[in-house]
């Protein structure tokens, strides 16, 4: 111990000599510093075990390597062009450019091209989140496996599958994935190809002349709280007291024997949209489409093709929004028509 704390003592004095003498001498601290930044330079090289890869430090243990005629079969026919259903019916989608979500649809937006890196591996992201990017790098590459029941299952780099497992919402994120969806001619009198939940009851003729009323379904569409539905700057349904304007009336438009439409006095429809929010559309297509249902009490109800209820229970900050719920939670989802 004496000798190493008398070792760590003649350095100490040794540095601090050269310290002193370097500070006088511009010309020999220059020199100093020449040799310590050389000296990391020539010792700090590239990690020899990290070959043929953009991130510099070890990647995980790869999945086995995909054979030619799986990866063929992935891509298809039509070179990788391909939707993808998850375990509960709902097909991966690009929602606005930014973050990959599952819905109930068969946009444009939810067709996804495979394409094809090496033998083995087709954006992995923090925390395991799922995000996009416009180049296919380390964090967009995976690993294709076929399952036994036909189906496929993709894995990153980092040895993390991509998952449909979190819910949130209306449903959220990435399962087991297949590469093929129904086509439309297999589901009848539907504009979206995919199955549709159960319907309410048939409305009757009679029940579908009332609600259209005498005038057309011109109708203003009064909540349990005594605000009235109103068309708020063509974007947001809003909840807010009546005051007679135009915004606040709407036409009830008969879609089939049993949905309606309703369609504000600005040619705007009432919108079921994304995380059970409202919003609008010029047309009026399955998110639009509402099966009326007559209470007991003369109310109405409106139930989307996703079987929720348009109700009037959300209120933030004094201002009451129009939702879709996915049960009718009392008389915030009736609606008195006048």
């Amino acid at each position: 111990n004496f000798q190493y704390s008398h070792s760590l003592s003649c350095l100490s004095s040794l540095i601090s000599t050269i310290v002193r003498l370097a500070m006088r001498s511009q010309p020999l601290l220059a020199f100093l510093l020449f040799t310590v930044v050389a000296r990391t330079t020539v010792s700090a090289r590239a990690p020899p075990t990290v070959s043929n890869r953009t991130l510099p430090y070890p990647h995980a243990h790869r999945s086995p390597r995909a054979t030619t005629t799986l990866m063929q079969e992935l891509l298809g026919p039509s070179g990788g062009k391909r939707t993808l259903k998850a375990y509960n019916g709902k097909y991966l989608t690009d929602f606005k450019n930014h973050i990959t979500l599952f819905v109930w649809s068969n946009a444009p937006s939810q067709y996804f091209h495979i394409e094809r890196i090496n033998d083995n591996e087709i954006t992995h992201w923090w925390f395991g989140q799922s995000s996009t990017a416009r180049v296919a790098k380390e964090w967009e590459m995976l690993t294709p496996v076929k399952n036994n029941d036909g189906t496929w299952s993709f894995k990153s780099r980092w040895n993390k599958w991509m998952s449909a497992v979190r819910e949130g919402y209306d449903g959220i994120d990435v399962a087991h994935s297949t590469v093929s969806a129904r086509t439309p001619s297999s589901v009848p009198n539907r504009t979206l190809p995919f199955p549709h939940p159960p319907r309410s009851l048939r409305a009757t003729t009679n029940l579908m002349q009332e609600l259209l009323g005498p005038n057309g379904g011109k109708r203003t569409l009064k909540a349990f709280n005594g605000k009235y539905l109103t068309e708020f700057k063509a974007h947001w349904i809003l909840m807010v007291w009546s005051n007679g304007a135009p915004e606040q009336y709407f036409y009830i438009e008969q879609i089939n024997d049993n949905e309606v439409a309703l369609k504000s006095a600005t040619g705007w429809y009432i919108t079921h949209w994304w995380f059970g929010q409202s919003s609008t559309a010029r047309v009026a297509k399955e998110w639009e489409m509402l099966t009326p249902v007559k209470n007991n009490d003369g109310t109405w109800s409106f139930k989307s093709r996703w079987n929720k209820w348009m109700s009037a229970v959300y209120e933030e900050n004094g201002v009451t929004s129009v939702t879709f719920e996915p049960k009718r939670y009392g008389p915030s989802e009736n609606w008195l028509l006048e």
